[in-house]
């Protein structure tokens, strides 16, 4: 009877922590029965090109003049899109084998003409499938690569994080570490948390 008793005593913590870790646990998501239309990218754009450059301008800016800002996935397309920033830069999608499957233009959302810099939107359709996202400028038909990232979320890692972003707000539990996308559905889009953030 000790000999349980003693078992009993030093697993309990563990049975506490656990029940207390299943009740926090998000339900499953619902995923939507539509298909996700456009991805769509915000970033600050800083000149890359040393002509285009202010006398003070930050070397490290120089390194990475495109800087994320925040993403969004929309089941719907955009109809007006802002001007095109400069023909020769443009946004483009590869799959894992090096395939381009989508490209646009970078487009002026803001000119902070005060501090030499632009905010810059690009719009993609959709693709369900884990790729590469390039920033390029082209030159003479070849691609000077200003920025490459990982892309881009699944609709169910989507639908997965706004689910866990409405139990974790509902419960009053604020945690940094708890940063989800999040779905609007005025907008009928799923919003990154990162804005202002440097993601990648």
């Amino acid at each position: 009877y000790n000999l349980f008793m003693k078992a009993f005593l030093y697993l309990l913590p563990f049975f506490i922590v656990f029940s207390c870790s299943c009740r926090r646990k998000p339900p499953e998501p619902v995923i939507p029965d539509r298909e996700l239309k456009e991805f769509v990218l915000i970033g600050d754009f800083y000149p890359e090109r040393e002509q285009d450059r202010p006398a003070n301008y930050s070397p490290k800016l120089a390194i990475k003049p495109f800087h994320y800002s925040s993403d969004m996935f929309w089941y719907k397309e955009a109809n007006d899109k802002e001007p095109v920033y400069d023909e020769n830069l443009k946004a483009r999608f590869y799959d894992e084998k090096g395939k381009m499957l989508a490209e646009d233009f970078l487009r002026v959302r803001k000119d902070h003409g005060e501090h030499n810099f632009y905010t810059l939107v690009f719009y993609l359709p959709y693709h369900e499938i884990k790729g590469e996202m390039r920033i390029v400028r082209l030159n003479n038909g070849t691609e000077d690569i200003i920025k490459i990232f990982e892309c881009c979320e699944t609709h169910e890692e989507l639908a997965r994080q706004d689910a866990a972003d409405k139990f974790y707000n509902k419960k009053g539990v604020y945690n940094p570490a708890y940063l989800f996308y999040k779905y609007d559905k005025e907008l009928e889009c799923y919003s990154s948390p990162f804005v202002g953030d440097v993601r990648w």
